[in-house]
């Protein structure tokens, strides 16, 4: 789902307003961003939580512009400076971000669009469950209302077109795989997953094999 996100992010970017998007990676959280979010019990290890998105990366053989990660990183941004994004350069960082992220929970001040402009720095919204209806009206109320500009060059609103699977409800997925004992049960459930879009198959078979080293409880 993220690799779709970038797609789709792409493809409004240049079409809408003429950005050349020379490349992409996904934003690796780092490990204490990951346990205080989770806990040690459903965090994932970083090195594992790197190579499943090299390997996502890598599945999307047709968007060559999409590198995999190969550290994690305090915010995209960062991951962004990492590939070589650079003011200096003419060139802009993009971060591509979910709908609950640029809500900023029920605080409006905190809004993505409502920030101040960074320079060379843009947060592009791509619209996910269950946020996705609000964050478009509350953003089309502040355009009416002058709180903000439509530009594309401090905040992008992606009008989302594909089925967005909810992350809570892939984790809990997960985490049904880690409960259980029996391997064939584990092997299921990860095709499940490849099935329903939440992984694609090379993330799917890393998992079963490695498994019983996954999470940060597992020492």
């Amino acid at each position: 789902e993220h690799i779709a996100c970038l797609v789709e992010a792409k493809k409004y970017l240049e079409d809408r307003y003429g950005y050349h998007i020379l490349k992409a990676s996904l934003a690796v959280a780092t490990k204490g961003h990951v346990i205080r979010k989770l806990g040690p019990a459903h965090a994932m290890k970083a090195k594992h939580r790197i190579a499943m998105c090299a390997l996502a990366a890598s599945s999307a053989a047709e968007h060559e512009w999409i590198e995999p990660p190969t550290q994690a990183h305090g915010s995209a941004h960062q991951c962004n400076t990492a590939l070589g994004a650079s003011v200096a350069d003419r060139i802009v960082s993009l971060c591509v971000l979910g709908t609950d992220r640029a809500l900023r929970a029920s605080d409006s001040s905190r809004r993505k669009w409502l920030r101040k402009p960074r320079k060379g720095k843009v947060d592009v919204c791509v619209g996910r469950p269950p946020h996705e209806k609000k964050c478009a009206r509350l953003y089309e109320e502040d355009l009416r209302s002058g709180k903000c500009v439509d530009d594309g060059e401090s905040f992008v609103l992606v009008p989302s077109q594909t089925k967005r699977m909810s992350s809570t409800k892939v984790r809990e997925h997960l985490a049904r795989v880690h409960a259980e004992t029996s391997r064939d049960r584990k092997e299921t459930l990860l095709a499940d997953a490849v099935s329903g879009g939440m992984l694609c198959e090379a993330v799917a078979r890393y998992m079963l094999e490695d498994e019983a080293d996954l999470y940060e409880s597992q020492k």
